[in-house]
């Protein structure tokens, strides 16, 4: 079995083709394909806000807010736009004291 793209465990995934007619312009198209997700996902979820880092080794975060990360990961032409629940302690320790609390 083939290798495929990656993405965050539990996100919800779209798919799409990173193309390009010359080898030389798949960066340009790379941070265009980044720059245009952000701003058009900043303008659908305005709590999402930019962010540069990466949720693993593949898996790049282009936005972020209190509950999770939106981001992009690239494999052999193949794009996974994702997003993604946090899994972190600080996360996980908010949400236990108010979604669990009685007082919620």
């Amino acid at each position: 079995m083939g290798r495929s793209v990656s993405y965050s465990s539990g996100a919800l995934v779209a798919f799409t083709v990173l193309e390009t007619e010359n080898d030389d312009d798949w960066e340009f198209e790379y941070k265009w394909l980044r720059d245009d997700l952000s701003e058009r996902t900043a303008a659908a979820f305005p709590s999402l806000i930019p962010h540069t880092g990466w949720r693993g080794r593949e898996d790049r975060i282009l936005l972020r807010n209190t509950f999770a990360d939106c981001g992009v990961s690239v494999y052999g032409g193949l794009v996974a736009v994702w997003i993604a629940e946090h899994d972190d302690s600080a996360y996980w320790d908010a949400e236990w004291h108010t979604a669990r609390s009685p007082r919620a």
